[in-house]
């Protein structure tokens, strides 16, 4: 038993483990391998079963994983991901430190590939990437990386049937073994036979390089045979390398000696060996250069005795070349014969050449030096052919096609020699001296020479030359001896510019034992212009906001500098229209723009500028530029395209242009058409009103406005249709209705017309071949009888159809119009319509697009205003009744007092399209209210500056006026016409406490009223009778004050207590002196009243008792502080608070009319150069805009402190006969070097008694005078410039202020002062020492121009965070402090300030994110220069890196501190458009017939579906998705299409998807043109799958979306353009069906083992 037992348990234990294994089988789907080292046995396996990667190379079809590359356009590396269910996102391969290069492709499957990684999009399927692979050729290369294991992992979700993400990844390696088949030039030569001595040298070079740099050399052995002098072979052979760079990077073969070859003198065999040896770092040589030997034979025999006998000579030279990795060697072999009856070549020989390119540039503006490196390369061919060498210079000349010019305006500056070439040639104590055209040592260059940053030997001689000798000591071993001399052209040529245009070479010689000579080529300027677009994505149907930069390039000799040059900017047909704003001229001093201009029917846009420049802009700024701030429109049909503007330009300078150099007429600056995918419809609605137009893009509608009761009228209705398809459009019909009433769109839809138009003619048609058909049907159908071709009576069509007879191509477009009668004397709110559709197939798929536009009449509207929001109605004729008791806009059924005052206004506006005759406001005034008429003054004395004269009120009640009327003979467009007037409200009669009264409002137009409003209010008992008034206190300039007084009277027959008045000042008031006048008892009692003003500018007066038929009166002076605005009314009231009632006073309007006046400033020599001595004229020109206001005025003019003023010319103006509206012209002229004799106050109240004031300390220029209506003041000032030290520019403001007038500033007019040099410091003058403590600062703003004005107004905001830096204009250095630092600062909230600058020219740069913000405009017009921006945008090289910057115009410091140098940024408004994209409902038919319906919550982006096994093939799905498209951002979103790239399973049918086509596999969404901002709109898209047993599992379906807005903005999140709806279908039972199969096994496996313990027990 106990044995029993024993098995027993074993076999329960065993049956345990099995089922444990089985329910692993069944439970965990999964497999795993086991890792091996060999690569070709990892397997593609990932963690997940139902996911494969592999990388491989494929060779003979087959999948390797370690390979040898031997031609570099075969490396490929093949990527395979794989997914049998599912699908695969966030997929990303990493490629681990490799020992290739990837090559960026295109491809769809590729969301982004850099820096050795590759996302990838969702892969649901079988997907393979072949990426070409490339050999990094660095100079210095790690020798692993020629045969290398590389690690590649792929991480990425998996997405499973169920829907849950699992992370899966996978890691392989790979092995790459570079050996690429590569090929040499090996070249031999005799380049020198010469006596040496009674002996022969013969010398050879053997040149060896690799055709192309495929594979490093390990080794290069040559095996030179050396030729026999009649069978004599030569007693001694020397070797030496000028290069061996090709095979191990020795670039002058310093290391290369005799070790490297080997003379064996009984078979002549030279054997010369180099080897590239890894180094330290694991490296080895690399270069793409070439290797150069120089053998040298000596022979016994004579050199005359050979050559009389012709010396005849074979070479032969092998070069066995072994590269890294290969282990095969790559062999050369070079023969040659020669025949010598003549010494050839010397001892030492040259050659005289530059690398440098010497441009002509500055040898034409007598202003900058013209630099060049001149190479004396010396061959020492025979080192023991003397002593020393002597090389001397000789003039050189000026070459041209006749003649050659010597000229001793070319100089020498330094030399250099290659340190290693010095000590290789010359040894440790060589030397070169230098000495002067006098023989006298100037330099000498020797082992403890300083070496510069080139590892050169480098002298700079103490005054520069024009001849050298160069002593070079004598040659330790043959080779090459290589100088580098560094010199300079003259300024300032003995040469004028047409002798210089000749000039197309430099001759440079020398002389060493015979004479060498060197041709250096002389470059052509020519003139270059550059125009860059801010914006290049534009949109038709808009205005495109675009920046036009040109750039007169002169940063550089290679270019003319510029005079009177005009430049011609042609726009393509593309363009409709381009509209310039104010233009700027940066970094520019000698140019004066002229004017700008369209020309050729506005199709080329001309700017010239006059002047000429004389110097060369070498800095950051690169030349003048011109910023061009443009409106940009494009013609409406335009497709998506790519076009150019041409550029074109002269330049009196110029010698060529560089298109012409390029063999082209212009320039092309290209920008790209983004316009809408799919088909454009364009509808244009004219004639039926003068100069009105209106337009409409696809299925967007317009109206045009007709006026009423006018006459008949024609109008045209003109249809575009652009195929912006990428497919020809077929079978294309168009059914259309003209306008008439109870007209319906072509699929039944009403479309509300009121009244009929009839057809005068034919369609006119063009782009158009097919029939066009009439119809008298309302609602025809396409295959209608009633269709007719020809018609002769067009009076009873209502419907047209066109059917074309071809193709509509990509891109085409075509047109139709027809001609409407619009009938006579229509009424208001009347419409009418006129629709049509296209109908049209694309890859086989029937779409359509339907337009409509129409015609109505003004609609009458009216409203009483009943809060502070004004209401407009378009199209409209809009009556807006504004009624206020106080602060307060009355309402229906609202309370008023007896004695308040209603202020009614009424506004009426023509919101229509057409003006409006014959219109009338009648208001009838109720029998409780009294007409008011307002009193020239309050008081019948008014006299002086008190309240004299009895009180007679504010107004006259007119009680005979029983009607107000407001009369309009007509209102124009956008019109608005406004009668306020004032009543009373009456008192009621002793037995009434309270009435109700109603106040009508009645609009007529032509005596026929259109509208009425009633509103109705309730008439309250008074206790008391309140008024406030107002009176001008003085007439002085610029001083507007007033004496406000405010009376309560007591109706009542009792005494009243507790009375509280408040009055809200206005912030442009400014209130003193408040006193009680009467308190109200009718005694002298001063403490029943206290008035007061509080900080809020609140005055409140308080009385204990106002007495039965008293009066109480306080009053205060008002002085008006501000007026911003030309003409104002400034409103007060009081609030007065009696037993919990508040009395409303009336409203004291203080309308304040001020005049615009303007004041210009210029000069005839404005922007040029003065100095000391010159006389400026300033002119000065004031106008008074107004025609009906005359001023009191104040003209300052403050003149810069380096200039005095000496005359004053002017017109006055004075009152000719004591009013005001007679003036008399008075012309004025001074000497300001004399006292003015003051015969009137220059600060007098009456400026017409004013004289001028010239303020010597200040030197400020003060002109008093009256300015009458549409007056003009014309003033000359003319100044001296005093004697300056330090350039700096003169700028003159001046300004004008009075009364009525708002303050003006002119303006800025600059004139550029040169210095006499007095200021100037000089270190070696005692008398003038440097003084380093002399340091300036240039401070400002950066803030952020939220009005994008241009302005920096108090209210904006200063940012902070932004780094500022300076450069030195001259050098574009950035400039540094006493300790090497960079200047620079951060902004702040306060501003910035860059200290520590010495005198100089300066460029300021301003770092700033482009993609957040862009720069305000440059100098904003009208904008005080302390308040503009003066930064421009550019670039600009910071760190090695280039950086998008603003950048300002130089700023010259000279002997003060610069302020105000800002920069203003505009926030672009942030770009972002999402997609999201859901499933909504799914229908279902099985293979019965049923069906079945299912929806899903809203957003729902996975849904599942399951069917019935038992019906499953053959059911029938149809799937509905939801796709929602929001604008996120802060700026109007231009939808070009949407994009769902319907799975394959998925099936579409164009007749259930309206505005969806098929186009190049996906399908396609462009019914959607654009979404406001925080708008959102909806799609739906419906497809369609026959179930079968293969296509279960997860349907992903992906959709996107293409928008743009108006300003280049690049989107802020494109995340969000992307988004899928995932649906899982399954079956019903499958997964029951497992369970219950797995539980059925392991019960018998259990009853098994049950069984089996039992029987054994």
């Amino acid at each position: 038993m106990k044995g029993n037992n024993i098995s027993s348990n074993k076999l329960i234990a065993a049956l345990i483990i099995l089922v444990i294994l089985i329910s692993e089988i069944i439970l965990i789907p999964t497999n795993a391998y086991a890792a091996t080292d060999d690569l070709e046995k990892q397997g593609n396996n990932t963690n997940n079963r139902n996911v494969t990667f592999d990388a491989y190379f494929e060779e003979n079809q087959e999948r390797k994983h370690n390979t040898e590359i031997t031609d570099e356009n075969m490396a490929k590396l093949k990527l395979d991901l794989n997914v049998n269910a599912g699908y695969l996102t966030n997929i990303q391969i990493d490629v681990k430190d490799p020992n290739f290069g990837m090559q960026k492709i295109e491809n769809e499957k590729i969301k982004l590939m850099e820096n050795n990684s590759i996302k990838v999009n969702n892969v649901n399927s079988n997907t393979i990437l072949e990426i070409p692979l490339n050999m990094q050729k660095n100079d210095n290369l790690k020798l692993e990386y020629l045969d290398k294991e590389t690690t590649i992992s792929m991480t990425a979700t998996y997405v499973n049937d169920n829907g849950k993400n699992i992370e899966v990844k996978k890691e392989l390696k790979i092995r790459l073994k570079w050996n690429l088949n590569t090929d040499f030039e090996l070249l031999s030569n005799i380049t020198n036979v010469l006596p040496y001595g009674e002996k022969t040298l013969v010398q050879q070079q053997i040149n060896l390089r690799q055709l192309e740099r495929k594979s490093p050399i390990e080794q290069s052995k040559l095996n030179v045979t050396a030729p026999k002098i009649n069978n004599i072979l030569p007693s001694e052979v020397r070797v030496f390398a000028n290069s061996t760079k090709a095979t191990n990077g020795d670039e002058f073969g310093k290391d290369f000696n005799t070790d490297n070859y080997n003379y064996d003198q009984n078979s002549g065999n030279i054997e010369i060996t180099v080897n590239n040896t890894v180094d330290q770092n694991g490296e080895i040589a690399f270069y793409d250069a070439s290797d150069e030997y120089i053998v040298t034979y000596i022979y016994e025999q004579n050199i005359n005795e050979l050559l009389n006998n012709k010396l005849q000579l074979a070479t032969y030279v092998k070069a066995d070349i072994k590269l890294y990795p290969k282990a095969e060697v790559i062999s050369k072999e070079n023969t040659n014969n020669y025949e010598f009856t003549e010494q050839v070549g010397d001892n030492v020989s040259s050659e005289i050449y530059t690398t440098d390119t010497i441009n002509k540039g500055f040898l034409y503006d007598n202003y900058n030096e013209t630099g060049y490196n001149l190479n004396y390369k010396l061959h020492i061919n025979n080192k023991d052919s003397g002593e020393n060498i002597n090389v001397n210079s000789i003039l050189p000349s000026f070459v041209t096609d006749q003649n050659t010019f010597a000229t001793n305006q070319i100089y020498y500056r330094s030399i250099a020699i290659k340190e290693d070439l010095f000590h290789k040639v010359l040894g440790d104590e060589g030397y070169i001296n230098i000495y002067d055209s006098n023989n006298n040592l100037m330099a000498t260059i020797n082992k403890n020479t300083q070496k510069n940053a080139n590892g050169e030997l480098e002298l700079t001689y103490p005054t520069q030359q024009t001849n050298i000798r160069i002593e070079i000591s004598k040659p330790q071993v043959e080779g090459i001896l290589e100088l580098r001399n560094y010199k300079v052209i003259d300024a300032k040529l003995n040469y004028n510019i047409h002798q210089t245009k000749e000039f197309y070479a430099i001759s440079e010689k020398i002389n060493i034992a015979k004479q060498y000579e060197g041709l250096l080529n002389l470059n052509e300027t020519y003139t270059k212009i550059d125009l860059q677009m801010d914006n290049t994505e534009l949109m038709p149907f808009v205005d495109n906001n675009v920046n036009l930069t040109l750039n007169l390039v002169t940063n550089s000799n290679q270019y003319d500098l510029f005079k009177n040059p005009e430049i011609r900017i042609a726009i393509p047909e593309e363009i409709e229209s381009i509209n310039a704003g104010e233009i700027s001229l940066v970094y520019n001093t000698e140019l004066k723009f002229e004017y700008a201009r369209l020309e050729e029917n506005g199709r080329v846009l001309v700017l010239k500028l006059t002047g000429e420049e004389t110097n060369y802009k070498l800095g950051i700024q690169e030349g003048t530029k011109i910023i061009i701030p443009a409106v940009i429109r494009l013609n409406d049909t335009v497709p998506s395209k790519t076009s150019s503007i041409k550029l074109s330009y002269s330049n009196d300078l110029a010698k060529a242009t560089e298109y012409s150099l390029q063999g082209k007429d212009s320039m092309e600056v290209p920008f790209n058409i983004v316009a809408k995918s799919g088909l454009i419809t364009i509808s244009e609605l004219s004639g039926y009103a003068e100069n009105e137009t209106k337009r409409t893009m696809n299925e967007n509608v317009v109206m045009g406005q007709l006026p009423i009761e006018s006459n008949e009228k024609n109008a045209q209705i003109n249809t575009i249709l652009v195929n912006n398809y990428q497919s020809d459009m077929s079978n294309v019909r168009i059914l259309g209705r003209i306008p008439f009433e109870n007209n319906k769109k072509i699929n039944g839809e009403d479309l509300g017309s009121s009244f009929n138009t009839t057809l005068t003619e034919a369609l006119k048609t063009n782009g158009v071949n097919g029939k066009i058909y009439y119809s008298e049907e309302s609602e025809p159908t396409e295959d209608s009888s009633s269709w007719q071709e020809n018609i002769s009576n067009f009076e009873n069509i209502k419907s047209y159809k066109i059917v074309l007879d071809s193709n509509i191509g990509v891109g085409t477009k075509l047109d139709f119009m027809y001609n409407i009668k619009i009938p006579s004397n229509l009424q208001p709110n009347l419409k009418t319509y006129a629709t049509y559709t296209v109908k049209y197939n694309i890859n086989n798929q029937e779409l359509e697009s339907t337009q409509t536009l129409g015609l109505e009449t003004p609609n009458i509207s009216n409203n009483i205003i009943t809060d502070n929001n004004n209401v407009k109605a378009e199209n409209s004729i809009n009556m807006q009744i504004t009624p206020k008791l106080g602060d307060t806009i009355l309402k229906d059924n609202m309370e008023i007092h007896e004695q308040e005052v209603i202020n009614f206004k009424v506004d009426v506006t023509n919101n229509s399209s057409s003006a409006i005759e014959n219109i009338s406001i009648e208001m009838p005034i109720p029998e409780n209210l009294v007409y008011l008429e307002k009193n020239e003054t309050p008081y019948s004395d008014p006299d002086g500056d008190s309240t004299a004269g009895n009180y007679i009120g504010v107004y006259t009640e007119k009680p005979e006026k029983k009607t107000v009327q407001l009369v309009i003979d007509k209102l124009e467009v956008n019109e608005t016409q406004t009668i306020e007037y004032e009543l009373r409200v009456k008192n009621l009669a002793d037995n009434e406490e309270t009435k109700t009264v109603e106040t009508n409002f009645i609009l007529k137009i032509n005596g026929i009223e259109q509208s009425t409003q009633k509103l109705t209010n309730i008439i309250k008992k008074a206790k008391i009778k309140t008024e406030l008034s107002f009176m001008k206190r003085t007439y002085m300039v610029d001083r507007n004050e007033y004496t406000y007084s405010f009376i309560i009277n007591n109706i009542t027959d009792e005494d009243i207590n507790d009375l509280t008045t408040t009055i809200q000042i206005p912030k442009e008031i400014l209130v003193t002196e408040p006193k009680v006048i009467s308190n109200g008892l009718g005694t002298d009692d001063e403490n029943n009243t206290t008035i007061e003003v509080n900080d809020n500018n609140l005055l409140t007066f308080n009385m204990k008792t106002l007495k039965s038929g008293q009066q109480a009166e306080f009053e205060f002076l008002a002085k008006v502080t501000t007026l911003d605005i030309i003409d104002s009314s400034i409103d007060i009231f009081a609030n007065t608070f009696v037993d919990n009632e508040t009395y409303k006073s009336n409203i004291a309007k203080n309308k304040i009319e001020a005049a615009e006046v303007t004041i210009e400033k210029s000069s005839p020599t404005e922007n040029q150069e003065v100095k000391a001595g010159d006389q400026i004229t300033y002119n000065i020109k004031v106008t008074n805009k107004s025609d009906k206001i005359y001023s009191q005025i104040y003209i300052v003019d403050t003149l810069p402190k380096e200039i005095i003023a000496d005359t004053l010319e002017y017109n006055r103006y004075i009152n000719g006969t004591g009013s005001n509206t007679d003036f008399i012209e008075i012309n004025e002229n001074y000497d300001l070097s004399k006292t003015l004799d003051q015969e009137g106050d220059s600060s007098t109240t009456n400026t017409s008694e004013g004289r001028p004031n010239y303020d010597e300390e200040k030197n400020e220029l003060t002109i008093p005078t009256m300015l009458p209506p549409s007056g003009v003041i014309n003033i000359k000032i003319t100044a001296t410039v005093q004697d300056i030290e330090q350039d700096t520019t003169l700028t003159n403001v001046s300004r004008v202020y009075g009364e009525y007038v708002k303050s003006t500033t002119s303006n800025e007019v600059k004139h550029y002062a040169k210095g006499d040099g007095s200021g100037t410091t000089d270190p070696d003058d005692p008398n003038n020492p440097e003084d380093p403590s002399n340091t300036y600062s240039i401070s400002g703003s950066i803030w952020l121009d939220s009005n994008e004005n241009g302005a920096l107004d108090s209210a904006e905001q200063l940012l902070d965070g932004n780094e500022i830096m300076i450069v030195n204009a001259d050098t574009s250095e950035i400039v540094k402090d006493s300790t090497g630092a960079d200047i620079k600062a951060t902004s702040t909230s306060t501003g910035y300030t860059l200290s520590g600058l010495p005198a100089g020219r300066y460029i300021v740069i301003f770092k700033y994110d482009r993609n957040i913000y862009k720069i305000t405009n440059y100098r904003q017009e009208g904008v005080s220069d302390t308040l503009s921006s003066k930064a421009i945008a550019g670039t600009a090289t910071i760190g090695g890196n280039l950086e998008y910057v603003g950048m300002t115009d130089v700023i010259e410091i000279t002997n003060s501190n610069i302020n105000s140098i800002n920069m203003g940024l505009i926030k672009l408004g942030n770009f972002d458009v999402s997609i999201e994209k859901s499933l909504s409902r799914i229908r279902t038919v099985n293979p019965k017939g049923k069906e079945q319906n299912y929806s899903y919550d809203k957003g729902t982006r996975i849904g599942k579906l399951e069917v019935a096994a038992r019906n499953l093939v053959g059911t029938e799905v149809m799937v509905e998705y939801t796709i929602k498209i929001s604008n996120l951002g802060e700026s109007k979103a231009y939808i070009s299409e949407i994009i769902d790239e319907l799975p394959e399973d998925l099936e579409f049918d164009a007749s259930s998807n309206s505005g969806w086509y098929e186009e190049g596999g996906k399908l396609r969404y462009t019914n959607l043109s654009e979404i406001e901002v925080g708008q959102t709109r909806e799609i739906k898209l419906i497809a369609t799958i026959k179930l079968t047993n293969d296509n279960l599992g997860i349907i992903n379906n992906v959709a996107t979306i293409n928008a743009t807005d108006g300003n280049n903005i690049q989107e802020s999140n494109t995340q969000n353009n992307t988004s899928n709806a995932q649906l899982i279908i399954g079956t019903s039972t499958g997964r029951i069906v497992l369970n219950i199969l797995g539980m059925v096994a392991l019960l018998a496996i259990i009853g098994v083992g049950l069984f089996i313990i039992k029987k054994y027990r």
